[in-house]
């Protein structure tokens, strides 16, 4: 709401505040308010307990066939680096894990006795490629090739849209959005995540990451461009 009244233009909360409640004023002077309803859905919990009970186990085993995918890089000279597949496995399933990096060594551990892990690699190693350039483009195609099992079953409809975030050791997301309380700050450092999912599985099919400044109208052109080469798109809500 404090963009609507800053800016003076609607927000997303409030379009769908609006489309929720909406009131007419009758000739008669009387009020007809209609209300939409939120469509609930059936849960089956039998299958929602299986999938969550082998949720880590399955993860892992797709993490890995989406690795198996990148191509390594020939050893030349110097110190031999650790393999991408074990660099971006190690790195996805840290954020899976949502422990810290020393926290996260048991389940290193783990996934070299299943094979997964050719070694287990050092916490700060993790960190390194973490940060590193490289594994950029190795993600945008694991995002890609992951998207496109469910290209048969899907709609061409898509959405796009963004949300703020920003390291531990910065300002929060939620500092930058809604202002320090008592002080006025002049810069904050965060990130912004485009996203682009369908609108039929909700899976995620594309995705940028940009500094504070990137805005989805700019961003937009270059989402749906790199979807389109996979994926046939008719609609962007």
């Amino acid at each position: 709401m404090r963009g609507f009244q800053g800016r003076g233009i609607m927000c997303k909360h409030t379009f769908e505040v609006e489309y929720t409640i909406t009131k007419t004023l009758n000739n008669d002077g009387s009020i007809t308010t209609t209300e939409t309803k939120k469509t609930t859905y059936l849960q089956n919990w039998k299958a929602y307990d299986n999938a969550s009970e082998q949720q880590k186990e399955l993860f892992q085993k797709l993490l890995n066939d989406l690795c198996n995918t990148i191509d390594e890089q020939p050893y030349s000279s110097g110190r031999p680096k650790m393999p991408m597949h074990d660099m971006v496995f190690a790195s996805a399933l840290k954020a899976y894990s949502t422990s810290s990096l020393r926290r996260f060594a048991t389940y290193s551990m783990e996934a070299q006795s299943k094979g997964y892990l050719v070694k287990t690699p050092d916490y700060s190693t993790v960190a390194k490629y973490m940060e590193s350039a490289d594994m950029r483009p190795v993600l945008k195609e694991l995002l890609r090739l992951s998207a496109l099992p469910l290209k048969t079953i899907e709609n061409d409809s898509f959405s796009i849209d963004s949300s703020g975030f920003s390291p531990n050791k910065f300002s929060r997301w939620f500092d930058h959005k809604w202002g320090a309380k008592g002080k006025e700050t002049e810069k904050r450092l965060f990130y912004k995540a485009h996203i682009v999912v369908r609108n039929n599985t909700h899976i995620v099919c594309n995705a940028e990451v940009t500094s504070q400044f990137a805005v989805d109208p700019i961003m937009l052109p270059q989402l749906v461009q790199e979807v389109k080469r996979n994926f046939n798109v008719k609609k962007i809500d």
